[in-house]
């Protein structure tokens, strides 16, 4: 051991011996009075807590399912219950203070003692496989080989979404505020035909006024202009009416279209960039530095 220390690597080798124990990887196996071997979790005196933060950007999915997998490892290792229990309690502590909820935390502790520890150590044993039908050739996909390239997109097919599922990112502020938008469309669309009319009875009235003018010029001239005075006031109010409201459904229309977008594209780049945070390492293998910074900024 002493000649294996003297290195220029900074590699230290340390060994333990013992007449009733002896630690291997993270087990601590030893031998009760009765003569029977006994299991505990074993971990170095030089461990730091190495678990993953709760504030970390990963799902609370994942979060959540983090206390469950570490409270069935110490169940499956520890072989009594008092060791169990201490080896539990440690455990949640270090979970604190990495800023774990406690409902995970006792969630995860409940559900590993529950748990038979033998049926925990033969898991997965009785099951099969029947790898007899197909035949799987798994690799990684490199952009730069023209020939798998062009097998490559002929695997992938682009699916096609529907109108509905557009907006199935879209909660309930959305919905609404894409209601109000589009009644405020159809209202202000609905000043063309409005303005249309408006004129027409404008072109109507001069013309009205006109002939009447040319046949009563010797009699009521004074009271025709002041009849044609009044018509051109209360067209000038419809005009100024109508341009108000046209503006204001206009404001409104673009504002609720524009929150509710903001809205959904937000959402859909943080759903994007929690995909992206459990894709295994080949995956990124797959596409040019900067493309997907580019997509999320899309």
């Amino acid at each position: 051991m002493c000649r294996l220390n003297d290195n220029q690597k900074n590699i230290r080798l340390t060994y333990k011996t013992g007449r009733t124990g002896i630690d291997f990887f993270d087990v601590t196996l030893s031998v009760d009075v009765d003569g029977r071997i006994k299991t505990d979790l074993y971990r170095k005196d030089t461990s730091v807590n190495a678990l993953l933060s709760a504030e970390s950007a990963h799902s609370e999915r994942l979060i959540h399912s983090i206390p469950v997998g570490q409270f069935l490892r110490v169940r499956m290792i520890c072989s009594d219950g008092h060791s169990f229990e201490l080896q539990a309690q440690e455990l949640r502590r270090r979970f604190r203070a990495r800023g774990y909820p406690e409902r995970s935390i006792e969630a995860g502790y409940h559900r590993a003692k529950s748990k038979n520890r033998t049926e925990l150590l033969h898991q997965g044993k009785d099951k099969v496989k029947n790898d007899t039908q197909t035949s799987r050739f798994i690799t990684t996909y490199n952009p730069q080989c023209k020939d798998t390239k062009v097998s490559h997109g002929k695997m992938i097919t682009k699916e096609t979404v529907g109108f509905l599922e557009l907006f199935q990112y879209a909660d309930r502020w959305d919905i609404i505020l894409m209601v109000i938008g589009i009644v405020c469309a159809v209202g202000n669309g609905a000043g063309a035909p409005l303005n249309t009319v408006i004129f027409g009875q404008v072109a109507e009235s001069l013309s009205t006024n006109e002939n009447s003018m040319n046949a009563s010029s010797n009699n009521s001239g004074c009271a025709s202009s002041i009849d044609f005075k009044a018509q051109v006031a209360s067209f000038s109010y419809k005009y100024l009416v109508l341009g108000c409201i046209a503006l204001i459904l206009s404001v409104i229309q673009i504002w609720t279209f524009i929150v509710s977008g903001t809205r959904q594209i937000m959402r859909i780049r943080q759903k994007f960039f929690n995909a992206i945070l459990h894709q295994d390492m080949a995956w990124f293998d797959s596409y040019q530095i900067g493309t997907l910074n580019s997509r999320l900024t899309e």
